[in-house]
């Protein structure tokens, strides 16, 4: 999963190695969750970055679907049973963080 030199799946492990090795009881849980959402937010990303090249998005756009996106990310990872509301806190942060950086170096907007 590769846009512009940017590989969403260094990043996308990145951020699983961080997320169990923040949270011993669910890893399993928390590894596919995580995975889910890293995919999505790619396949978002390559459907920003048609988008931005045909003209028909702006940045202010791609940050509307963007905020979408994250409360979905958000809400699933709030509904795995065994981390409590600021363990999905933290884990959204920490996933939030490693993307943010590697879209803006993708399509060179900031989106999340």
């Amino acid at each position: 999963m590769i846009i512009n030199n940017v590989d969403f799946d260094s990043v996308l492990e990145r951020v699983i190695a961080s997320a169990t090795l923040e949270n011993n009881t669910a890893q399993e849980d928390v590894r596919r969750v995580i995975e889910y959402i890293g995919r999505d937010m790619f396949s978002d990303i390559a459907f920003l970055r048609e988008k931005q090249q045909s003209g028909e998005y702006e940045e202010n756009d791609a940050r509307i679907l963007m905020d979408e996106q994250k409360l979905i990310a958000r809400l699933r990872l709030r509904n795995l049973p065994s981390i409590d509301i600021s363990q999905a806190n933290r884990l959204w942060t920490l996933v939030a963080d490693e993307f943010s950086f590697a879209i803006s170096r993708a399509i060179g907007w900031q989106v999340l």
